[in-house]
């Protein structure tokens, strides 16, 4: 659901993913998908203003004091832009309760 919100109003060439069964995903797709990336902007936006983005980040278990600032968190290189790979790997980073050592 995140990944099809931040995907869907920029990508109309790909299909819903959310209705995509899994053995229906191709190579060629999923490298088109992999290549994607997003606007730190266009990200911070989504998680404040789309409530199934919001919706998914809870299901995902990610703190909500977190949301406002995921596009940071998430900008690892911080050049403004978030591709898919640093996305998956950031959100199972931030997944369940903070330990603080």
């Amino acid at each position: 659901e995140l990944l099809q919100a931040l995907l869907g109003p920029d990508r109309p060439d790909l299909p819903d993913l959310r209705l995509l069964e899994e053995d229906a995903l191709s190579e060629e797709l999923l490298a088109e998908i992999l290549k994607s990336e997003f606007p730190k902007d266009v990200v911070d936006h989504t998680m404040r203003c789309n409530q199934e983005a919001q919706k998914a980040l809870m299901h995902l278990d990610i703190d909500p004091g977190d949301h406002a600032f995921l596009g940071d968190i998430l900008d690892p290189q911080n050049d403004g832009f978030i591709t898919v790979l640093e996305l998956v790997d950031g959100l199972k980073r931030l997944r369940g309760e903070t330990r603080r050592s």
